[in-house]
């Protein structure tokens, strides 16, 4: 997805904690940021912000505008525009942003980006994409989890009754392709179960014959 280029007074550029996906910010870097902002605007390196003026990618330089602008009025920045309007594909887009190029999310940063998109119905490789891991990386995120979901033939039917062939990106019920890793080991382990009960009930089943002293003669 590409945004418009614009320019926008920096008092309207919001940040809505809720909706970006990195949590917590290097000091010293905004400071770096708040001595070079020319050079990073001549490198065409803008803020990325929704329609509303949600911030989407680009903290450490809005703090560094904010750092620099503190009491000399509310200039206008250059901005990149994004047509997002639903809260999923609002964050999904700033974890994506967040992951392309610039000072990277942490590694728990990104698990709970992972598992959000999954709870918001994303397939596994959806979110590596939009992460630039992955799907194993993907599986351990949310495979990790002890309320995860696990699939079963039920919600699967139920998913491709919902889902139409050209909507896979997108599934409010978890699918058993897109969930191979997670439900593979749930379905083995259920099998070995099974097959270990069957055993035991047929081993009890053979009684060991008692020979009479006359059969035996």
């Amino acid at each position: 997805m590409t945004g418009t280029v614009a320019r926008r007074p920096l008092s309207q550029i919001v940040f809505d904690e809720a909706l970006y996906p990195r949590k917590e910010h290097d000091p010293a870097l905004v400071q770096r940021y708040t001595a070079c902002l020319e050079a990073i605007e001549a490198a065409g390196h803008c803020l990325a912000i929704t329609q509303a003026g949600c911030l989407l990618d680009g903290k450490h330089r809005w703090l560094a505008y904010r750092t620099r602008y503190a009491a000399d009025g509310d200039p206008e920045i250059p901005v990149r525009v994004y047509d997002v309007t639903t809260p999923h594909e609002q964050f999904a887009l700033a974890v994506e942003l967040n992951s392309q190029h610039g000072y990277q999310l942490t590694v728990e940063d990104k698990k709970q980006c992972a598992i959000r998109m999954y709870e918001d119905g994303y397939t596994y490789e959806t979110i590596a994409a939009k992460l630039s891991v992955s799907k194993s990386t993907v599986a351990d995120f949310v495979g990790g989890r002890r309320d995860a979901p696990r699939p079963t033939l039920t919600t699967h039917h139920r998913c491709r009754r919902n889902t139409s062939a050209t909507s896979s990106a997108m599934c409010s019920w978890p699918c058993i392709r897109a969930s191979r890793r997670s439900w593979e080991p749930w379905e083995k382990r259920k099998m070995r179960s099974r097959t270990m009960r069957l055993t035991t009930a047929s081993s009890s089943s053979i009684r060991p014959r008692i020979i009479c002293s006359t059969e035996a003669s």
